[in-house]
Order: C-alpha cells, then structure tokens, then sequence
C-alpha cells in the first residue's frame, strides 16, 4: 500500500489585505470626524464666550458713561443744593423749613 502524501492546506488569518486596508482606512476617516466634532464643539463654545464677553464690555461702557455723567453732575452746585436740602433738610436765608410729622 502506497502512501498518499497528503494535501497540506495553509489556512489564512482570515483577513484580506482589501479589508485590512479599508479598516485602516475607515479608522483614520473615524478620527477625522471625531476631530473635526471637537473642534465644531470648541468653535461654537468659543462664539458663545466672545458674545458673552461682548455683552459685559458693552454693559461696562454704559456704566463707565453713566458715572462719568454723574461725576460732571455731583459737582455742580445744583446737586448740592438738591442734596442739602434733601439729606440735611436746609432751607436758604428767608425761606421756612416745613417737616411734615406723619402719623
């Protein structure tokens, strides 16, 4: 009886060269997107803060106009008489002080 030499068959790993290459390839477009979202999300927080800050320069411009209209009025002599008669209930020579007492 003669010996067949029997048949070696190579099994392969199981993965093609054409699919290796698409998952390489699907890794690094997955990568990308993944990059391109954060940089979309870093974007977006970025606007929000600049309209943010926008807003606070904005309102201190207000503010910084308004005290410096307050300064230019404190130092006029009608503020004063308004402050002293108000705060300190002065009259002026000649005029009668009246102090209503409320029940």
């Amino acid at each position: 009886m003669g010996k067949t030499p029997k048949a070696t068959i190579k099994k392969r790993s199981g993965v093609s060269v054409t699919q290796f290459v698409a998952l390489v390839v699907a890794t690094v477009v997955l990568s990308l997107v993944v990059g391109f979202g954060r940089k979309v999300a870093l974007y977006r927080h970025l606007q929000l803060e600049e309209a943010r800050l926008d807003r606070g320069i904005e309102y201190e411009e207000a503010r910084r106009n308004y005290l410096e209209w307050l300064k230019g009025y404190v130092q006029t002599d009608q503020f004063v008489e308004s402050w002293a008669r108000r705060e300190w209930k002065l009259v002026k020579p000649g005029e009668t002080g009246v102090v209503p007492n409320l029940p």
